[in-house]
Formats: structure tokens, C-alpha cells, sequence
């Protein structure tokens, strides 16, 4: 009975603050009704929702230069690699406006991925016409043909009015899967399953094609930034994973545990990390969330490069948390990091390139100064 009572006395407790920090939210944001409801449902999430299945094998990421991958490989728990070739990797990504950070990923990734299969469509996700914006700009990627791999989606393979806000996203994952089927992949090769914007660190790559004896589906943690090197978020993402690769395999990609491991720091996902204000109102308004514009001033230019620059939500929501500690630990913007170790080495080694993923680069090219 006491243990009743005091879950019950904390569960009250906790429902008072929610609801005492959203009265005292609404006081300085101007709510429709639809609003109230949503962001209602984002402060009270830690007492009426819970995450979904999530990796509980955490293993530490052990790297140190000039250290052999044996010593690595056993540090992990594995073995290191005894055949005289090592698995081909496949880097598979579904693109949309995201040239920049592609290049990037290439660059980084080149020493230790075969090939580069990159899928885009003449829709988005919502149906909504777009162009082929890598196809167009493929010249620029001249350098990487060796390994590069494209194909362009056309001609109503994407549905216009998808039943379902998910539909065109799991067909193109199917059509990944088929892809990378064709280009004849081996038992044992490597294929890497995350977004654009969810970069493998070259080494994790490296340490896995060298080492076996990990799972079949290995997650990736990843550092989060958002808009920028600039602003660091935290390291919850462990959404994509590197799959070894039989006859069973499928290019999913979902906010589901593919498996129980997690690989730790093996990443960056710098999510809105786009050169032109335009890309950013493209994608608020045709990726899956699309939902979440809910007002017309969130896709003026000036808002959202204030957002940019200051770190703060471009949706004007409250974070997606799961108990009040980490709720009131996410509340506000996103404190600058003023330091460039350990971003990706191509974003400093074509600095003037790409200015605007560094410290202080906070100016979209397109932006409007007054």
C-alpha cells in the first residue's frame, strides 16, 4: 500500500509540473487550440509514453592511432579478419537536396567503402514534385565516378497522394533493397543503412571491415548536431547500423532496434545542415513530418536564419523527451561549441567550401541581411 501511495505521490508530483511549466509556456507563446494539444502531449509525454524497443548492449568504441586492428579487434571482443581480402562495403543512402553533406560523406568515407549507391525521385516522400537535384548536379561529384552509383526514381514510382504519411519512404527503402541486390553483393560484405546526414566515422568503418566476431546488425551511436558543427545536441542517435550481408537481407531503416548492439561514438548526424535557406524550407515542408509547420511565419527566411544562429527549434516545439530530467535538459536552444576537433576532416580541409558548418559560419549564402 505505501509503495502504491508513493507512486501515485510522485506521479502527481510530476503531472503538477508538467502542466505548471505549460501554463507558464502558454504566457509567452500565442497557441491555437491544435497547438495547446501538441505541445500538451510533447510536455506530458514522460508520464504517458515510453520509447520504443532500443538497443541494450552498449559496446565501447576502442580506437587509438599507430594501435593494430588485432589489439582493436580484441579490445571488442572479436577477432581480427584472417583472409587475405577484405568484405566489400556498401555505403547506401536515400537522397533528397542534400549535396553538401553527400560530398562530405564521400570524402570521408572513400578510403573505406567500394561503393557509393546513391538513390534519389522526382517526388518527395509526400508526393510533391522535385527535381533531381543530383543528377543535375553530378559534374560536381566527377571526382568520386570510380565508385559512384546513382539511380533516379521517375515517372510515378513514387505515389502522388501516398495513403500513408510513411508509404513513398518504405517503397524507396524496397527499391534500395533491390538495388543493392543487383550489384551482386557477397555473404559477408558490409552495407551501411542510414540517412545522408548520418556519417560513419571512417574508422568505424575501417575497424569493422577488419574485425569478426560482431552482430549480424550492429547500431551505430551517433553525435547530433543540428544546422551546423556549431551547435552539438547529444549522442541518443543509434538509429543506423552496418548489416553483414545474406540472402535475407532488407534495407531497413526505422526508429526500431534492427538489433540489441550498439556501437558507441561511431558517428556524426548533423540534421538541417544545409548552404541555403531555400533547402531548409524544402525540406520543413516535404519530408515526413511536414506536419510539423504549422504556422506560415515558420518558413520565412528571416525566422529561420534567426533559428540558424541562435540554435534554437526551427518548429517552435518542445523536444521529444521521455522523463522530465531529460525534458528540462532540452529545454531551450542548443549552446554553441567552439571548438572543430573531432568534426570530419573534409569540412576543415575545404574550409572556404564549407564555411558554414563551422564555428561563426552561421550566414546562409541566400539569407537577407539587414
Amino acid at each position: 500500500m505505501r509503495i502504491r501511495r508513493s507512486r501515485f505521490a510522485v506521479k502527481s508530483v510530476l503531472i503538477c509540473i508538467g502542466l505548471t511549466f505549460f501554463s507558464l509556456a502558454l504566457l509567452t507563446r500565442q497557441l491555437s487550440p491544435k497547438l495547446i494539444v501538441r505541445d500538451l502531449g510533447y510536455l506530458t509525454r514522460p508520464i504517458w509514453d515510453r520509447p520504443g524497443p532500443q538497443p541494450q548492449i552498449l559496446i565501447p568504441h576502442f580506437h587509438a592511432d599507430n594501435v593494430s586492428f588485432q589489439t582493436l579487434c580484441n579490445l571488442h571482443g572479436w577477432s581480427q579478419l584472417v583472409t587475405p581480402t577484405a568484405p566489400k562495403v556498401i555505403d547506401a543512402v536515400i537522397f533528397s537536396v542534400e549535396l553538401d553533406i553527400l560530398e562530405i560523406r564521400i570524402r570521408e568515407l572513400w578510403d573505406v567503402v567500394d561503393i557509393f549507391l546513391v538513390m534519389e525521385a522526382d517526388r518527395t516522400f509526400t508526393g510533391k514534385p522535385k527535381r533531381l537535384f543530383l543528377h543535375e548536379n553530378l559534374s560536381r561529384f566527377d571526382w568520386a565516378q570510380e565508385k559512384l552509383r546513382t539511380i533516379a526514381l521517375v515517372s510515378g514510382e513514387l505515389d502522388e497522394h501516398p495513403k500513408k504519411e510513411f508509404d513513398n519512404e518504405v517503397k524507396m527503402r524496397r527499391k534500395m533493397t533491390n538495388a543493392i541486390q543487383n550489384l551482386d553483393p557477397k555473404p559477408g560484405d558490409l552495407i551501411i543503412v542510414s540517412d545522408v546526414d548520418e556519417i560513419p566515422y571512417k574508422e568505424t568503418i575501417q575497424l569493422l571491415r577488419s574485425c569478426v566476431g560482431f552482430p549480424k546488425e550492429l547500431h551505430l551511436q551517433m553525435r547530433n548536431y543540428i544546422y551546423s558543427f556549431e551547435f552539438y545536441v547529444d549522442s541518443s542517435n543509434w538509429i543506423p547500423h552496418v548489416d553483414i550481408y545474406d540472402s535475407n537481407f532488407g534495407y531497413h531503416h526505422s526508429k526500431g532496434a534492427e538489433s540489441n548492439h550498439t556501437l558507441i561514438d561511431a558517428g556524426w548526424h548533423c540534421s538541417f545542415c544545409f548552404r541555403y535557406l531555400s533547402d531548409f524550407v524544402f525540406k520543413m515542408t516535404s519530408y515526413s513530418h511536414h506536419d510539423r509547420v504549422t504556422a506560415d511565419h515558420l518558413l520565412e527566411r528571416e525566422n529561420i536564419q534567426k533559428k540558424i544562429c541562435d540554435g534554437a527549434n526551427i518548429f517552435d516545439m518542445f523536444p521529444e523527451a521521455y522523463s522530465f530530467r531529460e525534458l528540462f535538459a532540452s529545454l531551450g536552444n542548443v549552446p554553441r561549441t567552439m571548438s572543430t576537433f573531432g568534426i570530419p576532416s573534409s569540412v576543415m580541409q575545404f574550409s572556404d567550401k564549407f564555411k558554414f558548418l563551422l564555428p561563426g559560419g552561421c550566414i546562409r549564402e541566400d539569407a537577407t541581411l539587414t
